[in-house]
């Protein structure tokens, strides 16, 4: 997927920004209250990213309010407001709640 966002980047003249949530999603909306152990720690994610050549890494911080935006309000606070001009994400991913 990024490799995907890094050649449209590219082919449009863009730099190549990733998001990225920390604490993990499950930690805020699962029904599993057991501390989650990440595959990939917050700071080794940065420097893959970085390795990878993404200039900008966003990482927004996943609490309760954040899972209740709207897909409108996800769209308007974070990829306008990022000024974002192309956006990839995964199968599994929504624009808000």
């Amino acid at each position: 997927m990024i490799n995907l966002a890094k050649r449209i980047a590219k082919q449009q003249d863009l730099k190549l920004a990733v998001m990225t949530f920390f604490p993990h999603p499950k930690q805020i909306i699962g029904n599993d209250q057991t501390p989650q152990t990440y595959i990939t720690p917050l700071g080794q994610k940065a420097k893959l990213m970085q390795d990878l050549g993404v200039e900008t890494l966003i990482v927004v911080n996943f609490d309760s309010a954040f899972a209740l935006l709207s897909p409108s309000d996800f769209i308007e606070d974070y990829l306008c407001g990022f000024k974002g001009k192309h956006a990839v994400a995964g199968f599994d991913f929504r624009y808000g709640h």
